[in-house]
């Protein structure tokens, strides 16, 4: 059941990002989503991944933090690109926009 949670999660990002941003809602459901899905399934890299772009499009940046670091602890081959999303975030943060 985690790997359905998770696959619709995936979903509802790509729909909120497609519809142009504009539905808080899809942003809560993946957050939803990805949360259920970790609790079955607590070493779900692509969970923690998921929900961390759906707090940092909500500019909730220190749960996207938590979230990004916890998916680079559990598959070190994501420090890389994680170090990337959170400078920036760092960035966005600076100029005050997502």
């Amino acid at each position: 059941m985690p790997r359905y949670y998770a696959g619709r999660a995936e979903v509802r990002l790509g729909m909120w990002i497609s519809s142009g941003g504009g539905k808080v809602q899809l942003l809560e459901e993946v957050i939803a989503d990805c949360t259920a899905c970790i609790q079955g399934e607590p070493g779900r890299v692509q969970a923690y991944m998921t929900r961390a772009r759906a707090h940092r499009l909500k500019r909730a940046y220190d749960e996207a933090e938590r979230d990004y670091r916890k998916g680079a602890q559990l598959q070190p081959s994501l420090r890389a690109l994680v170090e990337r999303e959170l400078q920036e975030m760092t960035d966005e943060q600076t100029r005050g926009n997502p």
